[in-house]
């Protein structure tokens, strides 16, 4: 499948989730906006995130410090969802920025972007599904009743968040016992690295974009 290469990123093909790792911090909820929207597109394995601008005062006061793209790799697909558009689309981001770390929205050091906003409000559904997309793994989706009154973008990822640290910490005891020669299995995986990107709908079930 070929994409065309987004202006805001670079699209390589897979790896291995070592071998592609930000060389940059990621984005924090003081970080400005991206000066131009970031679109991610199905099937990207790869993706550069521009560098936030200077503020007016950070290049007046010499404060300011050029930084380099942040390189983040997208968890692969299974070929049922990396083929074709998503229905909906829904994203996390923290100030502007995309691709806030599971470990934040957990522990609260984030605050997302439209946080108490109903995630799905605008779909006027009552039920829908959801799943884990973890490269070598057959995962079951999981069903959600939703409550358009307290499902918030907030609520979804802590949901979200909540369910891939239970899946991450039962697979990693398991592997150091066993091993495994999956190049993306959970104890090769740091959990702090993992990032929400967005969460896309695939005809009846919602898939969550995952990142290193």
């Amino acid at each position: 499948m070929s994409y065309g290469v987004n202006p805001a990123f670079t699209i390589l093909r897979p790896t291995s989730p070592v071998q592609a790792r930000s060389r940059t911090p990621g984005p924090r909820s003081h970080t400005p906006a991206f000066s131009r929207p970031i679109e991610y597109q199905p099937g990207s394995s790869i993706m550069y995130l521009p560098p936030p601008p200077p503020t007016p005062r950070s290049v007046l006061d010499g404060t300011y410090v050029p930084a380099t793209a942040l390189q983040l790799q997208v968890f692969p697909r299974v070929p049922e969802f990396n083929n074709g558009q998503p229905t909906f689309v829904k994203r996390f981001t923290v100030g502007g920025c995309p691709a806030p770390f599971l470990h934040e929205i957990l522990s609260g050091a984030v605050m997302l972007d439209h946080a108490n906003r109903l995630i799905m409000a605008e779909n006027g559904w009552s039920k829908t599904l959801w799943k884990l997309d973890w490269p070598g793994y057959e995962l079951p989706a999981r069903g959600h009743a939703l409550d358009p009154r307290s499902l918030t973008y907030t609520r979804m990822a802590i949901e979200i968040a909540e369910e891939i640290l239970e899946f991450w910490t039962k697979k990693v005891k398991e592997e150091r016992r066993v091993g495994s020669s999956n190049p993306w299995a959970a104890s090769k995986v740091p959990f702090e690295m993992i990032r929400l990107v967005e969460i896309h709908y695939y005809k009846t079930v919602w898939v969550p974009v995952l990142a290193v």
